[in-house]
C-alpha cells in the first residue's frame, strides 16, 4: 500500500507541473541600466521563480521552503561575471537586487539561478554606461569678481 500510495503522489505532482517548466526565465530588469560609479538597486521580474518546496511526510526530514536565488551579470567580452548582492525573493515572486559598482561600461547577460540550481539567462538584460574615469566633475560657476 505504501508503495501505491506513494506512486499515485509522484503521479499526482507530475499532473500538476507545469509543462516544459525548467527553471527561471528572468524577462526584465528594472532600470536597465546604470554607471559603474555607484551600486545601482534593480528588480528583476520574469516566470519560473519559485521557491523549493519540500515537505515532510512522516520521515522526521522535516518540512522547509528554500528560496535563495541568486543572480549575476556575464559580460560579453568573456571576462568574469559579477553577483548582484541582496539578492531576495518577494511575495510578489520578483528578485530585488543591486548591481555592484566597478563594472566597465557595456552590455552584460542576466543570469538568474533558482534554489534548485537551475538557469535562465536574459539576453543584454543590463548595461553599464560609463565609469569613474568617463565622470566629468562640473564644479559650480564661480561668482563674478568685483574689482
Amino acid at each position: 500500500m505504501h508503495t501505491t500510495s506513494l506512486r499515485s503522489l509522484l503521479l499526482l505532482g507530475a499532473a500538476c507541473a507545469r509543462p516544459g517548466h525548467l527553471g527561471p526565465v528572468p524577462l526584465s530588469v528594472v532600470p536597465a541600466q546604470g554607471t559603474g560609479t555607484a551600486v545601482t538597486p534593480v528588480e528583476i521580474t520574469g516566470v519560473g521563480f519559485d521557491a523549493e518546496v519540500k515537505t515532510d511526510y512522516g520521515d522526521g526530514s522535516g518540512s522547509a521552503v528554500q528560496a535563495v536565488f541568486a543572480a549575476r551579470l556575464l559580460p560579453w567580452d568573456g571576462s568574469h561575471a559579477a553577483a548582484l548582492s541582496s539578492v531576495a525573493y518577494t511575495q510578489r515572486r520578483t528578485l530585488p537586487a543591486v548591481v555592484p559598482a566597478g563594472l566597465a561600461p557595456g552590455h552584460y547577460d542576466l543570469e538568474v539561478t533558482d534554489p534548485r540550481g537551475r538557469t535562465g539567462v536574459l539576453p543584454e538584460g543590463f548595461e553599464i554606461t560609463s565609469t569613474a574615469a568617463d565622470v566629468v566633475v562640473v564644479g559650480l560657476p564661480q561668482s563674478p569678481r568685483v574689482h
